[in-house]
């Protein structure tokens, strides 16, 4: 299985990010590469986490000239032809814009917030040649997730406009390389031009449900994915009353054994060092072995302490 792990990230999130780095250097076979996008302005802090199976790419690379980001502005992208772009959605772009760019069949969508805490398994990703499409039954009908279902039938042309009975959010998340590519002609189709523009005029959509609805209602085929509901990442919201530190460490030790990352949202507020510890106190507790044989050698990753006052 050839599969690339692709992680958003920016200086606001380098402690998160590095312990995700840390996670995946002895959770997941180096076979699978890992690349981490940031702004250019973003770079010189996060180059020191380049490795020979981790590579560092701008935001700027994957998107065309007209949306690279004007000095003066730092939450929003001005363009002559679109709406105001916030950085949220920005980066939703860029993710969708890793088939242009990034060589591989398959694309593990990982976001900063994460960390491993078991092995990947590419056995429970893909079943033949079928990639595995998280989709959970019709849920969450209201508020800004019927918002996104809303957008994402505008802008593939379906005919209905409400919810599209299943919700595709969450994380881990996997996509083909070639259905990437045929959800950006299709865009580029319904749009009359550019599917970047056509998003960048979208005040609020979800990557994640435009995927799979494109998946479900606009291709219908059931041989380039399976689906499945079961997560596979402990996951601590925003939308979950605010936790205490102490809340939140015990959330983390929760994590039971079907799943193999532990996710807390950076928005709740807590710093990685709230919680770090407890995710190291989840590898110990388990035997890495696996993935490198038990004569292996190989070394724990860590890295220096980075400031990013330091850098401009």
């Amino acid at each position: 299985m050839e599969l690339a792990i692709v992680t958003p990230t920016f200086r606001g999130d380098l402690g998160r990010c590095e312990l995700l780095c840390e996670s995946i250097d002895r959770w997941v076979d180096p076979k699978f590469t890992h690349h981490l996008l940031v702004d250019r302005r973003d770079l010189p802090l996060f180059e020191y986490l380049e490795s020979p199976r981790r590579r560092i790419w701008t935001a700027e690379s994957m998107l065309p000239l007209w949306l690279h980001r004007v000095p003066i502005f730092t939450r929003w992208r001005v363009t002559p032809s679109t709406l105001p772009v916030r950085n949220w959605i920005l980066q939703q772009i860029v993710k969708l814009s890793v088939g242009n760019h990034i060589p591989s069949e398959n694309y593990m969508i990982v976001d900063s917030d994460v960390a491993f805490i078991r092995p990947l398994d590419p056995d429970r990703f893909l079943r033949g040649d079928r990639l595995r499409l998280f989709r959970e039954p019709a849920e969450r009908q209201n508020g800004m997730h019927l918002r996104w279902h809303r957008a994402a039938a505008k802008l593939l042309g379906l005919p209905r406009q409400g919810y599209l009975d299943s919700h595709y959010v969450g994380n881990l998340i996997t996509w083909r390389r070639d259905v990437l590519l045929m959800l950006h002609e299709h865009l580029s189709r319904i749009a009359g031009g550019s599917w970047q523009r056509a998003l960048c005029n979208t005040l609020h959509f979800s990557e994640y449900i435009l995927y799979g609805a494109f998946v479900d209602n606009v291709l219908g085929d059931q041989t380039l994915h399976f689906r499945e509901d079961q997560p596979l990442c402990h996951s601590l919201w925003t939308d979950e009353l605010a936790p205490s530190a102490k809340e939140v460490r015990e959330f983390v030790k929760k994590a039971g054994s079907d799943v193999i990352a532990v996710h807390i949202q950076s928005a709740i507020g807590h710093e990685v060092e709230t919680y770090s510890d407890a995710i190291r106190e989840l590898w110990s507790k388990v035997d890495d072995r696996s993935i490198s044989g038990p004569d292996s050698t190989r070394p724990r990753t860590t890295w220096p302490a980075q400031n990013p006052s330091n850098c401009s």
